[in-house]
């Protein structure tokens, strides 16, 4: 207990603490009067590491680049709060599979504050909305026009409208799939007509056939537009397990067309894309020669 210490041995512990503190909080540097200490930059190592995006040599230029971006970022009308920070972290826990308090506890397993995980994702996030917004700024008209005109021309602009049906399988209560499955397969493999077919279908017992849907191949997914651009009009979808029993979709009509639209709006993302990976890297050399830069 302290109490029991003598006074001169409590002194020296105190005094020896507050040292070993100050040490752990020595500052490094100073970014346009900001401070960067020795735990900040140990922090980012661990922070990079667990990134595998490098080591401790550049840990320090990373948190004076993140000083500098979130000075510009506030220059053009960026203050993220921490409600916008958080929504961002949960976000990446989502991704990983992890709920909020397990990402935490995972960082801190690595030895990582989530302060200062927090710290790098607002640097981070501002520095993007910042970029994007000087990316939209800067791309031309003839950048634009450039990547739609190659869009049209290598067929990128081309859309499919799809007429689908989905047939369901019902799998009875206590049952196998295997059953539904193979009934599913078997209508497969006679259906050739959506007219005759689908009436067929509806005339089968646990079989439900659902009202027709209309969508457009560029707003699928890609593996769902693959399957369905493999197949035929008049013909049915190898059958899947869903929520509803075994599916298959019918596809009844496929009508070809140019949306122009989208691909110009798709253009002018590109564009603004390509804008903001020319400009990232020469405006942040630029803002870091104009930083103001101070190693004790």
């Amino acid at each position: 207990m302290i109490a029991s210490l003598p006074a001169k041995v409590f002194a020296l512990s105190l005094l020896l603490g507050l040292a070993s503190a100050a040490q752990a909080q020595q500052v490094v540097t100073f970014v346009n009067g900001e401070a960067i200490t020795s735990y900040d930059v140990e922090q980012r190592s661990r922070i990079n590491r667990l990134l595998r995006t490098g080591g401790r040599q550049s840990a320090l230029q990373d948190l004076i680049d993140d000083k500098v971006k979130l000075a510009e970022a506030k220059r053009v009308g960026y203050r993220l709060t921490d409600d916008i920070v958080d929504g961002q972290m949960a976000r990446i826990a989502k991704s990983n599979n992890q709920t909020m308090p397990e990402f935490v506890q995972n960082l801190s397993k690595a030895g990582i504050d989530s302060n200062a995980y927090r710290a790098k994702l607002k640097a981070d996030y501002s520095w993007e909305l910042t970029m994007d917004q000087r990316a939209k700024q800067g791309a031309t008209g003839a950048e634009v026009d450039s990547i739609f005109q190659q869009k049209v021309r290598s067929g990128a602009a081309r859309v499919t409208d799809y007429t689908l049906y989905s047939v369901i399988f019902v799998v009875p209560s206590g049952a196998s799939p295997a059953a539904s499955f193979a009934a599913a397969n078997s209508a497969r493999a006679r259906f050739n007509d959506c007219g005759a077919g689908l009436d067929a279908l509806r005339a089968m017992r646990d079989v439900a056939v659902k009202p027709p849907v209309r969508r457009a191949s560029n707003t699928l997914s890609k593996p769902l537009n693959d399957v369905l651009s493999r197949t035929p009009v008049n013909r049915m979808t190898a059958p899947n397990r869903s929520d509803q029993g075994i599916e298959a979709i019918a596809v009844c009509e496929k009508r070809e067309r140019t949306d122009t639209s989208s691909a110009r709006d798709e253009a002018e993302n590109e564009a603004g894309a390509k804008r903001k990976a020319a400009t990232s890297d020469s405006l942040l050399k630029s803002l870091r020669a104009r930083a103001v830069i101070q190693r004790p």
